[in-house]
């Protein structure tokens, strides 16, 4: 994704949002970020070039407060491919 020649144009279009974006590549291992807007900046305090290449999951809390919500997340997920 990284080379994508979409990868540009999905830069412009996180530029423009109004809201905090980020975009991960789930074709490399562990699914790296590999793009964020300002406004993902703004609100995890986080520059780019700080997440860049690692997984988001270094955003969570770190003492398991949102393990309830993960697991939901993950249920909702599964149920989804089941339907298909």
């Amino acid at each position: 994704m990284n080379n994508s020649p979409n990868l540009e144009r999905i830069r412009s279009v996180f530029e423009r949002s109004g809201v905090a974006l980020s975009l991960a590549d789930p074709e490399e291992a562990d699914c790296p970020l590999i793009l964020a807007n300002a406004k993902f900046e703004a609100l995890t305090g986080y520059r780019l070039s700080e997440c860049e290449g690692r997984n988001c999951r270094f955003l969570q809390p770190g003492d398991g407060s949102n393990d309830m919500a993960r697991a939901e997340i993950r249920a909702a997920i599964q149920s989804r491919g089941r339907r298909r």
